[in-house]
């Protein structure tokens, strides 16, 4: 929403009119972006139990991951995608902050949704990342 929509509501509405708008809004649109978010993990998972397979995973595109969040989560992704609109960010980088932002959303709710983290962790490894690194990562919810 632009700030000159933000303007609108505000004037177009009365304080207490505003106050129950602005609340039917937020409570609307997290049960939509928590059914998305239900709906995307079990997209966002590898097989569990055994051990991840390198080039099953490193086969994955970003772009395959991102239309796949766009086209299950869309109105979470359009959210996010007008969080960060500004005059100087690049969209191709807004998609890539998108799908990180969604994953960690999916992983928080279910360690199961573990896709980006496994393909990160596989990375990471084969880059030779201290195991102080991974815990880093861990802790900020990345693996």
């Amino acid at each position: 929403m632009s700030s000159n929509n933000a303007t609108d509501f505000q004037s177009t509405f009365p304080d207490k009119d505003r106050s129950d708008a602005k609340e039917f809004a937020t409570e609307t649109t997290t049960d939509i972006i928590h059914a998305e978010l239900k709906l995307l993990g079990p997209l966002l998972r590898l097989p569990a139990g055994k051990d991840v397979n390198v080039g099953e995973v490193t086969k994955l595109k970003a772009a395959e991951i991102i239309l796949m969040m766009k086209s299950n989560a869309p109105v979470l992704w359009r959210m996010l995608n007008e969080c960060l609109a500004t005059n100087t960010s690049v969209q191709k980088e807004r998609g890539k902050v998108i799908m990180t932002i969604i994953s960690i959303l999916c992983y928080r709710r279910s360690h199961h949704s573990n896709l980006l983290p496994k393909i990160l962790a596989v990375y990471l490894k084969f880059r030779g990342v201290s195991t102080r690194g991974f815990d880093m990562l861990h802790a900020l919810g990345l693996s």
